[in-house]
């Protein structure tokens, strides 16, 4: 199991959810894909990442994922949507929640196929 944290807006409100993922993501393409199929019967919409950040706790700030391999477990991520309404920017990411859909990765191998 690979967790992580993902905030995301919608409806100008935060959300933040708790994403156990069976193994962690090969790509960020597969990371994505997990996180659009964990949000959108959130939020009952399509939800689309464009952007993806973590929050660096070495350097106290957030900074875009480039590749997976940055990501430790319970690494807080925050997903931003086209076409979704931002929420005001001062406000803190609660804590998170379990969604309601978890993240399948059916694009990729079996737990005991790959390594991590």
């Amino acid at each position: 199991m690979f967790t992580l944290l993902v905030a995301g807006d919608h409806n100008g409100e935060k959300h933040n959810f708790e994403l156990p993922f069976p193994v962690q993501p090969a790509s960020l393409a597969e990371l994505c894909e997990g996180i659009n199929e964990s949000f959108s019967p959130e939020f009952n919409l399509k939800f689309v990442v464009e952007r993806l950040q973590y929050f660096d706790v070495s350097a106290g700030g957030w900074r875009d994922v480039q590749d997976v391999s940055q990501l430790r477990p319970y690494t807080q991520l925050y997903a931003v949507a086209s076409g979704t309404a931002n929420s005001d920017q001062s406000k803190p990411i609660p804590a998170p929640r379990r969604a309601k859909q978890t993240p399948s990765l059916r694009g990729s191998a079996t737990p005991a196929a790959r390594t991590v």
